[in-house]
């Protein structure tokens, strides 16, 4: 089978974990001698069996199955998982009413139509596979559920190191409002806790990096901005915590790395952080409430110490390639898609 993965959002302009995602299915299907590349739209003489796609585009899936190509979406849906029950009950009312009262020709021209015309949806939780379903009406027989996981060789690096006790809590992610990046750095500064972020804006001009900046102290706040893989590791290690309050997210790869590492966690009390299971090792706080996020801050700070365990049972890359496979021979085993639909 020839797999070609496709996405819409340039790395360049937006880096994330949508990225790594991909890049981490890539280099894993390789190494499991799938023959697999990366679209390249400007090459007319590509070809595939299965189209990956980590982006929901009608037009796509159209083409794809025009020329008798199969397609499988790795859907995100992270902030529509994470809205209040109201808000949420309320989208999938409206979604509800759309599909079934509009004619074909009108609801075709929400995006969200072509869902139920992919061969097959992949979900990063399964919080977000049931947002998906309630919200969108995703046929429930076409979904799969595939989490993140961490580096084959990188596994004695993670899992190897001190177990220190209050040393410093790290927070692995980019510097946008979405991380909550400046409340937990008031917060760690208001009480006191060593905070290392690690993570870069998308512009350096940005508003919120610049405020962000301002509270950097290379005591409480200590922003290491991009670090490659050795030195992230290095203070993931030594650290005795692990904090991200985030709005929202999508599976976190930064959750599982410090996951194998065996770090103690305190996330938002939101339907992403709860994805990964009930641990006495992971806390959650309310990312809104400021007052709340200081006095938990510094209570886990307190009684941090890394584990000899992980904080929660990691797969490799390896194994979510393994996954992915399965997915990919149930596709391309299924009766080809009608040229036209």
């Amino acid at each position: 089978m020839k797999i070609l993965l496709h996405d819409d959002t340039p790395a360049y302009l937006c880096h994330g974990g949508k990225q790594v995602l991909a890049q981490k299915i890539y280099e894993n299907l390789k190494l499991l001698n799938v023959d697999v590349d990366y679209a390249r739209w400007w090459d007319p003489s590509q070809k595939c069996d299965l189209l990956h796609l980590f982006n929901c585009s009608s037009t796509m899936v159209a083409m794809a199955h025009e020329a008798g190509v199969k397609v499988i979406v790795t859907h995100i849906v992270d902030r529509l998982t994470n809205l209040s029950r109201t808000k949420r009950f309320g989208r999938q009312l409206l979604s509800y009413a759309i599909r079934n009262t509009l004619p074909t020709r009108l609801f075709q021209r929400f995006w969200w139509s072509m869902l139920s015309q992919v061969d097959a949806l992949v979900y990063i939780n399964q919080y977000e596979a049931k947002a998906a379903i309630d919200v969108y009406g995703v046929p429930r027989d076409k979904t799969h559920v595939i989490l993140h996981g961490y580096d084959d060789d990188q596994k004695e690096q993670l899992q190897s190191g001190p177990r220190n006790a209050c040393s410093h809590l790290v927070s692995l992610a980019s510097i946008v409002p979405r991380k909550n990046t400046i409340r937990l750095a008031k917060a760690a500064r208001d009480v006191g806790v060593p905070v290392v972020f690690i993570g870069k804006p998308f512009s350096e001009e940005n508003a919120y990096y610049r405020e962000f900046l301002k509270l950097v102290d290379d005591k409480h706040v200590i922003y290491v901005g991009y670090a490659s893989e050795e030195e992230k590791i290095k203070w993931l290690t030594e650290a005795s915590g692990f904090v991200l309050v985030s709005e929202a997210e999508s599976g976190c790869i930064a959750v599982y790395e410090a996951a194998a590492v065996g770090l103690p966690m305190l996330l938002s009390g939101r339907p992403w952080a709860y994805s990964y299971g009930k641990h006495p090792a992971i806390q959650y706080v309310e990312p809104s409430d400021d007052f709340a996020i200081a006095a938990r801050l510094k209570s886990f700070y307190l009684t941090s110490q890394r584990l000899n365990i992980e904080t929660f049972p990691v797969v490799t890359w390896r194994e979510i390639a393994q996954q992915y496979i399965a997915v990919y021979r149930s596709v391309l085993a299924s009766p080809a898609p009608c040229k036209g639909d």
